[in-house]
């Protein structure tokens, strides 16, 4: 695109660039720091989930060598606490929506103009419900969230 000194277009494209553009890749950038970490915890939690498990399992190979009438089935499954298992939902949800954040990147035209793109498809203009609605539902089924 040729530019040509005093052209208010190639100001409006700049400003876009330099001040929305940069500020949603630091959004993005910000808001996948904390999923991660909460990915750890996550993992954290399913190790600890595990170790109980193993422990559980040794305890009941001792009572079954000492008394074989109590058997490893006769014995309750481990469980997350309901706290636990509200973080992990809340986790999953988080991750997900990263998923849904990080499956864009951006596209120069030959126009000029710059697109979101997802899953190798360019997203719709999202100045009306119905390019907002479809633009969704392509994320959603190339980060695989529809499934």
């Amino acid at each position: 695109m040729a530019s040509v000194s005093g052209d208010p277009t190639t100001g409006v494209l700049e400003t876009f660039r330099s001040q929305i553009s940069s500020s949603v890749y630091e959004t993005v950038d910000l808001a996948t720091r904390v999923p991660f970490g909460l990915k750890e915890e996550l993992n954290r939690v399913h190790k600890e989930i595990a170790d109980t498990v193993a422990e559980i399992e040794e305890l009941c190979a001792e009572l079954n060598s000492g008394r074989p009438s109590v058997m490893v089935q006769d014995l309750p499954k481990a469980q997350l606490t309901e706290e636990q298992q509200k973080r992990a939902d809340v986790l999953a949800r988080c991750l997900n929506m990263t998923a849904r954040m990080t499956a864009c990147s951006c596209a120069d035209q030959a126009d000029g103009s710059i697109r979101l793109m997802c899953g190798g498809m360019l997203l719709r203009p999202g100045d009306t419900y119905e390019g907002l609605q479809a633009n969704w539902d392509l994320i959603d089924t190339a980060t695989g969230a529809d499934s």
